[in-house]
């Protein structure tokens, strides 16, 4: 009798065993699930759309995607960055629904390569020096500028990825002092970090849309870069080839170029283009 009741009791613990290793295992798998983004589900009946855009957008897009998920019921994840790093995101495959970029060049590139749809011009902005010093003197030209403040450090974006770098070199190079300054120029990941740079005093001047200068209490702008040295600056949307929402993505695309929008483009330092 105790022979059999001690082999009962071991099948139990076994049993118990199991079962308890069973739950660790499936929670250990759910948390990693969770961790790397993969496999988690989003509520019932509850839409997302994953939406990458410049950086230099930060803030106008906030108010504008709260109240697109305010009146639709739909999660907007926003990945912001710049523009050249999010090309090479979705060059790469990543889940991307909407894209944004301040320059035509990422736009046309992936539209070559047939990996976006449906580009539209959205928005246009200008390029400015900025500087935390107060400054009450007019410059007539980048080369006055740059020899004036007599800058340690010039915050600009690096030209390969972040378009307001590249529109910063175009505009250095046609006035023919781009090499002459080259070992004091701090590059930035994208637009926000170049004014970081220079709200915190790590770089004398940088270059940066005037949208950004707007934003910051903690730098004036010191110079109006001429449009004519550098290409137009423009932001287009599109939707991306492999999206899995194109229905709500085409969706937001039409809920931000609504004209109840312009004030607030426009108050933010945007042209916005005529659709």
């Amino acid at each position: 009798m105790d022979k059999i009741r001690y082999r009962f009791l071991l099948i139990i613990s076994l049993m118990l065993l199991i079962i308890i290793m069973s739950v660790a295992c499936s929670g250990q798998s759910q948390q990693k699930r969770a961790q790397s983004g993969q496999g988690v589900a989003q509520p019932e009946g509850q839409a997302e759309l994953l939406l990458s855009a410049a950086a230099s957008l930060n803030v106008v897009l906030d108010e504008i995607i709260n109240g697109f998920q305010e009146q639709y019921g739909i999660h907007i994840e926003v990945n912001y960055g710049s523009s050249g790093m999010l090309q090479k995101q979705i060059q790469q495959g990543a889940p991307v629904d909407v894209f944004i970029s301040a320059g035509s060049k990422q736009m046309d590139e992936l539209l070559e390569q047939q990996l976006v749809q449906d580009v539209k011009p959205l928005l246009r902005n200008s390029l400015v020096a900025i500087s935390a010093s107060k400054v009450n003197v007019e410059y007539h030209s980048l080369d006055e500028l740059l020899t004036a403040i007599s800058s340690d450090h010039i915050a600009l974006g690096q030209p390969e990825t972040v378009p307001a770098g590249y529109y910063a070199q175009q505009a250095l190079t046609a006035e023919g002092i781009w090499s002459s300054w080259q070992d004091r120029y701090v590059y930035g990941k994208d637009v926000r970090q170049v004014l970081s740079y220079v709200e915190q005093g790590n770089a004398q001047l940088g270059f940066v849309y005037a949208t950004d200068a707007l934003s910051s209490n903690a730098v004036q702008v010191v110079y109006r870069v001429p449009e004519e040295l550098h290409e137009p600056i423009e932001y287009p949307i599109a939707i991306v080839a492999n999206s899995k929402q194109r229905d709500i993505a085409q969706q937001f695309l039409s809920f931000m170029q609504q004209a109840e929008w312009r004030d607030h483009y426009e108050q933010s330092g945007f042209q916005v283009v005529a659709q």
